[in-house]
């Protein structure tokens, strides 16, 4: 199991596959670098090298009860990637992965060769539905989720068991909500440095369809996609989410 330690905490990756390189992270709470491994990676392993790693918090990375913030994660980000030897690559994050890979782009330019932004949410509370988290216990977050997603977390198997210890932490033993509820939209202030293709994925049933445009308007080359879905495209649409990325990268 690589670790590496960055930032004060350490932070679990992986790496499949060969060819330019593609950099995929996941949202936050319920998510870590399986929502990725067993679908999307597998696919894009096929030609390309594909780095994965679990946010802090998150999956197999080190419990921290700060740095949720999204300057931290693009620095965490970012060492990750200098520790890697990884310069010119592609991006793909979703929910508030997207907005890691958003402010990553913004920041960095030269660095990032194309991005796909999967249901980014703006500002960032939006996307996890912050009265509704503030208050809901674990169980009952769960139980909200698309019944696809739920039975891929299996609530009542060790995987769905291991997760809910994980929310009652990111929950209850840290400043992840706290930190979330005082961001801004950080995407505002890097206006028009990114000036290469990028994808704005979005579901037809999300809370969010009316942020794609005003991303766009930050993103000159940016294309806007819909799928028939909700937030959690990556496991409610595999198929589909891997299609239209695989012809945005062809």
């Amino acid at each position: 199991m690589p670790l590496i330690e960055i930032n004060g905490t350490r932070l679990h990756y992986q790496r499949l596959g060969q060819g330019p390189a593609v950099v995929m992270i996941h949202g936050l709470l319920l998510g870590n670098m399986a929502s990725w491994y067993f679908s999307l990676a597998s696919q894009l392993a096929a030609r390309h090298e594909v780095l994965l790693y679990d946010l802090r918090g998150h999956g197999m990375s080190a419990k921290s009860p700060g740095g949720y913030n999204l300057e931290t994660m693009v620095d965490d980000l970012e060492v990750l990637l200098d520790s890697q030897g990884l310069q010119d690559i592609a991006l793909i994050g979703h929910s508030y992965g997207a907005m890691i890979a958003l402010q990553f782009a913004l920041r960095y330019p030269d660095r990032v060769n194309r991005l796909v932004c999967i249901e980014a949410p703006v500002p960032l509370a939006r996307g996890l539905e912050m009265d509704e988290f503030r208050n809901a216990d674990p169980e009952t977050m769960l139980a909200a989720l698309p019944v696809e997603l739920q039975k891929s977390l299996g609530t009542g198997s060790r995987q769905g068991r291991r997760l809910i210890a994980r929310l009652n932490f990111l929950l209850n033993e840290t400043n992840l909500l706290a930190q979330l509820r005082n961001e801004r939209e950080p995407a505002l202030a890097g206006a028009g440095r990114y000036q290469k293709p990028a994808l704005l994925v979005y579901g037809t049933q999300s809370k969010l369809v009316d942020v794609p445009r005003k991303l766009q308007g930050l993103l000159p080359q940016a294309q806007i996609s819909w799928l028939p879905g909700g937030h959690y495209l990556p496991s409610e649409m595999p198929q589909e989410l891997g299609r239209t990325i695989g012809e945005f990268f062809s």
